[in-house]
């Protein structure tokens, strides 16, 4: 049988096929697991459904993936909805996002198979940042100048703009930020992983 064709044209379709090509990127890199979807539902921007659980982190994760130098897109009521149902413990304590830029400018087929276009934007990923929710949501209300621009349209929920690169804004000392870097591995090649929570968490 011949390779699946992605049809390039179709922009929704490519943004969903790229999007769970990262969610299952995370999920081996973190040793988690996706979180399964029932075929034919639909769910809401700001829905409790998290792409990932991370048993190794104690938390449930969500997947933010964007171009090199594009903004990372956060829908608040989501933010503020996981943070929330986090601290409640059930069954996890955190709540992490992971942020993953990546430097694919074009893909110049109109049709690309499905593992070939997977495997170029695997091998251009830039960064890997993992956020805890609640020390993003703290920075956003505390310092929404620095760290965010929040969007807000009528007859649509408001999201925050996040810088890429994240760093330069989530190591400022006035933050109370913690960070710790490793190095894990994806089919043989050294991902680095930075991480950024309240200075004062230890990790799962």
């Amino acid at each position: 049988m011949g390779e699946t064709q992605t049809n390039l044209q179709n922009n929704f379709y490519v943004r969903q096929f790229i999007g769970r090509v990262f969610e299952e990127f995370a999920a081996n890199l973190l040793n988690g697991y996706l979180v399964s979807r029932r075929r034919g539902e639909t769910y809401q921007e700001d829905d409790l459904f998290p792409d990932l659980e991370l048993p190794e982190w104690g938390a449930w994760g969500e997947v933010k993936a964007t171009q090199k130098g594009r903004s990372f897109k956060v829908h608040q009521k989501q933010l503020e909805k996981y943070v929330a149902a986090a601290a409640l413990e059930f069954p996890y304590s955190k709540f992490f996002y992971i942020f993953i830029s990546y430097n694919v400018r074009e893909i110049s087929k109109t049709f690309y198979c499905e593992r070939k276009l997977q495997k170029e934007v695997l091998d251009r990923i830039v960064s890997v940042s993992v956020v805890e929710g609640s020390f993003l949501l703290g920075v956003i209300r505390d310092f929404p100048f620095l760290v965010c621009t929040k969007y807000v349209d009528a007859g649509f929920e408001s999201f925050y703009y996040l810088p890429n690169p994240l760093t330069p804004v989530l190591l400022r000392p006035d933050l109370k930020s913690g960070f710790h870097f490793e190095e894990r591995t994806y089919h043989k090649r050294k991902i680095g992983v930075s991480c950024y929570h309240y200075r004062n968490w230890k990790g799962g």
